[in-house]
């Protein structure tokens, strides 16, 4: 939601700036999210990670409330909030959101809980691929604002970019799982020190947002900052793939450091790219909604 509000009250040229302020904060929540998650789980449990995220949402949520108030009463008084309601995807959503359980259930439980060839794994990725038909069939008919504008997918371009925002994806949220297994299954670290591992090499995925943000707000280059984020990804899974059990502990600090450089740098540089693969005149606030969270 802060990505659509920064798209829909900054101009293009000035957006990257904000974004990249943007990464700073979340990237800051994440530095200390990982440190002091596991000291908390190490000493006074860790439903309290859980808990301890009520008031800091409570607050962001009273901060997103003040700063927007007065957008949306203009929003109220140019009428473009009229009969929003009837204009919200309920169906889509509700479909999508099956899908995507159903198939989290699947590859959650094959392997784990049950075996991979049975007829609940199978079934439930079945019918979350059937279901994502399904969805990609509402979205072309519906005649609400659509969670995918599929009027937007079409073109080379924009394909690209969102296969490689998928790649990207995979690649990252593996990479987040699986360290922290490592460190905690393989070296035998404590909750705490494996935080402590993440915590500084953490600290390059702002670093890269604001680097990113910056070239594109002086410079415009849009181009150069996906492959060089997907690069420096690149580089990154490979060097701890080729971390040992005995090892220096700087390489367990400095390998860590380019994924985490290249993932602050490619998320930004995928959305602004995606988004400047149209027409602006052409997008509407609810086609550039439906952009971003795709």
């Amino acid at each position: 939601m802060a990505t659509i509000i920064n798209s829909d009250m900054i101009p293009f040229r000035r957006r990257g700036l904000y974004k990249a302020l943007q990464n700073s904060v979340y990237g800051s929540g994440a530095v200390s999210g990982a440190s002091l998650g596991g000291v908390i789980a190490d000493s006074i449990g860790w439903r309290w990670c859980f808990l301890f995220q009520v008031p800091i949402s409570a607050v962001g949520f009273v901060d997103g409330w003040l700063a927007v108030s007065n957008q949306q009463q203009q929003n109220d008084a140019d009428g473009l909030l009229e009969g929003i309601w009837a204009k919200i995807d309920f169906s889509g959503a509700f479909i999508l959101v099956i899908a995507l359980s159903m198939q989290l259930l699947a590859l959650g439980s094959g392997g784990n809980v049950l075996p991979w060839d049975s007829g609940w794994v199978i079934g439930s990725l079945v019918g979350s691929i059937v279901l994502l038909a399904l969805f990609m069939l509402v979205e072309a008919k519906t005649s609400a604002i659509p969670i995918v504008p599929l009027r937007m997918l079409p073109g080379r371009l924009s394909v690209s970019v969102q296969l490689a925002n998928l790649c990207a994806g995979l690649a990252a949220y593996a990479y987040l799982f699986m360290l922290p297994l490592f460190f905690q299954v393989v070296l035998l670290d404590s909750a705490s020190k494996a935080g402590a591992r993440l915590a500084i090499p953490s600290t390059a995925t702002p670093i890269g947002g604001i680097i990113a943000g910056f070239i594109m707000s002086r410079y415009g280059k849009l181009t150069s900052q996906p492959r060089a984020g997907t690069l420096c990804m690149t580089v990154g899974n490979a060097l701890v793939t080729s971390v040992q059990f005995y090892d220096p502990k700087w390489k367990y600090f400095l390998f860590i450091f380019p994924a985490d450089l290249g993932q602050g740098i490619t998320y930004p540089a995928m959305s602004f790219k995606n988004i400047a693969t149209f027409e602006h005149l052409e997008v509407s606030l609810e086609d550039l909604m439906g952009v971003l969270l795709f």
